[in-house]
């Protein structure tokens, strides 16, 4: 029986101590020199099904950096795990595929993080390009300046958005 749980075991446990040490932990010897199992096998299971479960995960996340996503959390979510396998070397495979088509089927987790204009140089708070702008009377001064933004200037002196800074 030790050998069949060793066998289960071995290909997601770099250590044999540590399955050794697991198995002298909650194996029950009866007195008559048998050894019973009951739970066992089924936590053994468990603890295999939990392996298989984060090294998916990590593969997802791995993945899913690697691809440029922007929210990872919502792509381990999304993934069909149904279509990911591991190997016996403990690999997942099929993870790559999987981000990828996910990643192009929705546009969305891919890109830039969403990030909010609080306004421009020339007019602080105005996220919106087409609002009118702000100016100050000493940067109307520099001609340079005034040339670039003559059209906005105008606008700003008809609506009174020109801030008299000037002392005196």
């Amino acid at each position: 029986m030790k050998k069949l749980i060793l066998l289960l075991l071995i290909p997601f446990c770099s250590q044999a101590q540590i399955i050794n040490d697991w198995w002298d932990s909650t194996v029950f010897h009866h007195p008559d020199g048998s050894v019973r199992m009951e739970g066992n096998i089924q936590e053994a299971k468990g603890w295999q099904e939990k392996y298989t479960s984060r090294s998916i995960d990590q593969a997802i996340q791995l993945e899913a950096m690697k691809a440029g996503a922007v929210d990872v959390e919502a792509v381990l979510k999304l993934v069909d795990r149904s279509k990911l396998s591991i190997d016996d070397n403990g690999n997942v495979t099929g993870v790559s595929e999987l981000v990828q088509n996910l990643l192009k089927e929705k546009t969305y987790l891919t890109g830039k993080p969403a990030t909010t204009t609080i306004g421009d140089a020339t007019a602080p708070g105005g996220a919106d390009s087409q609002a009118p702008k702000k100016f100050k009377a000493s940067q109307l001064k520099d001609t340079k300046f005034y040339r670039e933004n003559e059209a906005d200037i105008l606008k700003a002196m008809k609506l009174g958005l020109i801030e008299d800074d000037i002392p005196g």
